[in-house]
């Protein structure tokens, strides 16, 4: 269910599964580097921003990550977008593979686009998480792109 009028387009349907050509990248502190999340990371931000477009003058969210955080374990968020700052917030921990990582970083690039706090507040109180027209349309968008997004940030990765 789409109900942000300018991603409406961006609708698949369930069906759209693209085939897997390569194999899944597990995510272990100890065989990663800063460098190396960052570099992913901010490629999968620049994918979001080719594909979905922006949302006016604010400019792409910034991104900013953390390994492990008791704030973020306690309140179980893997990551959240935060409206006033413009700056979506991640925790690598609890990621267990790169398509996962790039599904929470597209998740919070569709919350930034969706771009209504006041109204996102309002259903959150009367709908709750789960029934959240936002958080479905986020979570909706974001299985249907993570593999796409995933193949093209490891490709881009090996290139450069």
């Amino acid at each position: 269910m789409i109900t942000t009028h300018r991603l409406k387009k961006y609708n698949r349907g369930w069906g759209y599964a693209p085939k897997r050509t390569q194999p899944l990248y597990w995510i272990n502190r100890d065989s990663l580097t800063d460098k190396q999340v960052d570099k992913f990371c901010n490629l999968t931000l620049r994918w979001c921003e080719k594909t979905f477009g922006t949302k006016g003058t604010r400019g792409i969210p910034e991104l900013e990550w953390v390994w492990k955080d008791a704030w973020y374990q306690k309140n179980n968020f893997l990551a959240f977008y935060d409206w006033e700052d413009n700056t979506m917030h991640l925790r690598i921990q609890g990621h267990r593979t790169w398509n996962n990582l790039c599904a929470s970083i597209i998740h919070e690039y569709i919350h930034y686009l969706q771009g209504n706090p006041n109204r996102y507040e309002r259903e959150m109180e009367t709908m709750g998480y789960a029934d959240h027209p936002y958080e479905i349309e986020a979570e909706g968008l974001a299985r249907q792109y993570a593999v796409e997004c995933c193949q093209w940030v490891t490709r881009t990765m090996r290139v450069k």
